[in-house]
């Protein structure tokens, strides 16, 4: 699996669009200082952070993981004769891997290249929390594949175990802490894809 570090794919994004530190601050409301430890890997972020600076750039979440062609991270497409439906395989050994301001992985089950819904697999180290609550558009589920996950949404919170699943509305503020002493993984879909 390749990994992607996000404040290089943040830098990229930036120098694509000719705009300077300056210009994302202003766009995204973080100072220039913290954008630049960002994206020199020397600051990790809050996911509420990285959701402010990919608005900023006017990009999706998701789409730090992507190259222009989206066979790169992985896929391979195809298209039916029936209405033009869109088929997308991406095989699990060439799924790329974000590394994520908790220090977890997040890995893009599907292509982010028009479609409705994202759909990703979460891998949560020992420990693992993600510190701010955040929130984005739509509503999203997720499944515990293995470990014990604790669910925060709103005030409410919820112990996941394997095999344990949730669906909540996902502009209410909410975030993850792995509660195993190992690993604890995890799958979610969001629509429409949000983060």
């Amino acid at each position: 699996m390749l990994m992607v570090k996000i404040g290089t794919r943040i830098k990229e994004n930036r120098w694509r669009q000719g705009l300077t530190l300056k210009d994302l601050s202003e766009r995204s409301g973080l100072s220039v200082g913290l954008l630049s430890q960002i994206e020199r890997g020397i600051s990790s972020s809050s996911i509420r952070n990285i959701q402010k600076i990919v608005k900023g750039l006017g990009i999706s979440f998701a789409s730090l993981f992507d190259d222009t062609d989206p066979g790169e991270n992985g896929a391979q497409m195809h298209q039916t004769s029936r209405k033009g439906i869109q088929i997308s395989v991406v095989r699990g050994k060439k799924r790329k891997k974000l590394l994520m301001p908790f220090g977890g992985f997040m890995e893009l089950l599907a292509p982010v290249h028009n479609h409705k819904m994202e759909f990703i697999f979460l891998r949560y180290p020992v420990g693992a929390k993600v510190k701010e609550p955040f929130s984005h558009e739509g509503e999203e589920c997720g499944l515990v594949l293995k470990g014990k996950l604790k669910a925060i949404v709103g005030d409410q919170e919820f112990i996941l175990e394997a095999g344990d699943s949730i669906y909540f509305d996902s502009t209410i503020p909410h975030r993850w802490e792995n509660m195993a002493k190992t690993e604890t993984t995890f799958i979610s879909a969001l629509t429409p894809p949000s983060l």
